[in-house]
């Protein structure tokens, strides 16, 4: 596993990201626990995301490293909607394309084999809002 995967899945597990009901990434889907499951999800995104992730060339040239903060909603059909960046006072255009490859590494999602499986609320499929940091460290 990647240096950058491993070292950003310590300060998760640490502070786990809050998944709400039901919701899973594809292969943690049979976990019962619902704290097993949210980490087996943080753990499975966030590698998925970080094989994904293209670090832009001129980011690279020009040694950008940051933070990105990008929003999405879980669909009820498990497809990844309305991918955003988040400004706020720990997240800034980075420029370069940062922002640009995060939403793209988020986006990609939709084209795995198998989908995340939705949130659920009475029963019944919800639509799930997610704030995901995406850091990049050459």
């Amino acid at each position: 596993m990647d240096k950058q995967i491993q070292n950003y899945l310590i300060l998760l597990l640490k502070k786990p990201l809050k998944l709400w009901g039901n919701t899973s990434f594809p292969g943690c889907e049979d976990i019962e626990d619902l704290e097993t499951k949210n980490k087996c999800a943080q753990k499975k995104m966030l590698t998925y995301i970080y094989k994904n992730l293209k670090y832009p060339k001129e980011a690279r040239k020009y040694g950008i490293e940051g933070v990105v903060v990008v929003q999405f909603v879980l669909d009820i059909d498990g497809s990844i909607l309305d991918v955003q960046p988040i400004p706020d006072q720990s997240s800034r255009d980075l420029g370069s394309g940062l922002t640009e490859a995060a939403i793209e590494a988020v986006q990609s999602m939709n084209n795995m084999k198998k989908k995340w499986i939705p949130g659920k609320q009475n029963g019944r499929p919800v639509r799930v809002l997610y704030t995901l940091p995406i850091k990049f460290i050459l």
